[in-house]
């Protein structure tokens, strides 16, 4: 591939094509509601994104599930009450020329208990004394 092709459109099997070969990796930023929703700075910076030309804009890792959060302040898409701001963030996205994406989280044995996090490991030899339930 050369250079001018990072300009051109990159077309799928289905959904809309990209307008360029540039791509806006996920960025953690913390700056969500203490719930997961989306806040006004998550509005602002989608905002700001759109201004740099980019064929795709993915969100920070948001949280699959309640019991998944890893931080303070992690966006969620576990929950109804998380749709208004996603939609919000994509609509800008969409508006602004790019193709929006979510990046998927869920964190597993580090899951952060005193923020309603469940630590969920992937075998019993990931932490000490936790029994895995089939």
């Amino acid at each position: 591939m050369s250079v001018s092709d990072l300009f051109k459109p990159l077309t799928f099997l289905h959904g809309s094509p990209m307008r360029n070969r540039f791509m806006m990796a996920p960025l953690t930023s913390q700056q969500s509601d203490f719930d997961g929703t989306a806040s006004k700075y998550d509005q602002f910076w989608m905002e700001q994104l759109t201004q740099g030309g980019y064929g795709l804009i993915q969100t920070s890792d948001s949280t699959v599930e309640a019991g998944a959060i890893a931080f303070e302040r992690q966006l969620g898409i576990h929950s109804d009450k998380h749709l208004p701001g996603l939609t919000k963030m994509a609509t800008a996205i969409r508006e602004g020329g790019a193709l929006s994406a979510v990046q998927l989280h869920h964190a597993g044995h580090r899951a952060v208990p005193s923020l309603g996090g469940i630590p969920a490991p992937a075998s019993s030899k990931t932490l000490k004394d936790t029994r895995i339930l089939i």
